[in-house]
């Protein structure tokens, strides 16, 4: 087991300054990230696997890939992480913009995504296992618009991330109590938008029930387009379900939501998504016609 990869640009972050350093049991004079290169090209990661990384401890919490201040002109593709000790892929700041990355069973998040990230998830996939999870809860994917406390650049930008062809899977618990699973949880009013996304197998599919959230929601800040979702519930629940609903089902949108509280039947869209034999998350064809912008 290892601490995994760090990736360290000086592209934007939305911290006073601009620049900050990687928190950690580092030589700190190594680890400063930000700046005011968007364009950063902080190198190239393509057709890597990174198992069993990631370190969650009192002195350090990063993610198997770590990705701080990074730019869009870095490459990033065609990489796995699996069995992550913490998050699988961590986005803080920066405007790099990975595509065919997947999560597998993680501790923490699958993908975190902090301090004023500006960019795009393209085909993506995360699987978490029913009984895997951090002791503070865990998302597929986790949004800030910024760092809580005193930190945040109040001039800069939230953060801002589309996410798109995004496939998100919690396995079955076959029988056992499994720990309970949020697809997407949104912290201090970021930009989101998901299209054409698939969110299957989760407890809730959204945490968003502080006012942070709904002022995004109320603002457009926050779009769901052309996405399927089966889970045991929209949000968590509170007293803002109007306002929740109604945006979830705007006309624009082209969502559809199947709430279950077995997700057998769901799974079955995909050519294998069982704990048993080599994982396939392809689509069946005779599953498409049921799944909202999905086409043959």
């Amino acid at each position: 087991d290892w601490g995994g990869i760090i990736m360290l640009g000086d592209s934007p972050i939305n911290k006073i300054g601009g620049v900050s350093k990687l928190e950690g049991d580092f030589d700190h004079t190594k680890m400063i990230y930000g700046g005011e290169n968007r364009d950063d090209n902080s190198g190239v990661l393509k057709y890597v696997r990174i198992e069993f990384a990631g370190q969650h401890s009192k002195k350090n919490d990063f993610g198997a890939l770590t990705m701080a201040g990074v730019g869009y002109n870095t490459q990033i593709s065609n990489v796995q992480v699996s069995n992550s000790d913490d998050d699988g892929f961590k986005f803080i700041g920066g405007a790099v913009r990975p595509v065919n990355i997947v999560s597998y069973l993680s501790m923490d998040d699958d993908f975190d995504v902090v301090q004023g990230y500006d960019g795009m998830l393209k085909n993506i996939i995360a699987v978490r296992h029913p009984l895997v999870s951090d002791y503070s809860g865990s998302r597929s994917i986790s949004v800030e618009g910024y760092d809580e406390g005193n930190t945040y650049d109040t001039e800069a930008p939230k953060t801002k991330l589309i996410v798109s062809n995004a496939t998100l899977v919690k396995l079955e618990s076959t029988g056992l109590v499994s720990s309970p699973a949020d697809a997407i949880e949104y912290i201090n009013e970021p930009s989101v938008k998901f299209t054409n996304s698939l969110l299957i197998g989760f407890d809730r599919a959204f945490i968003m029930n502080d006012l942070a959230a709904l002022k995004s929601i109320q603002s457009s800040n926050i779009e769901l387009d052309n996405s399927y979702i089966s889970a045991g519930e929209l949000f968590e629940s509170g007293d803002n379900s109007t306002v929740v609903y109604d945006w979830f089902n705007a006309g624009k949108f082209k969502n559809k939501l199947n709430k279950v509280s077995n997700i057998s039947a769901d799974l079955s869209f995909f050519k294998n998504a069982t704990s048993k034999g080599r994982l396939d998350f392809r689509i069946v064809a005779e599953s498409t016609k049921t799944i909202v912008g999905v086409s043959e």
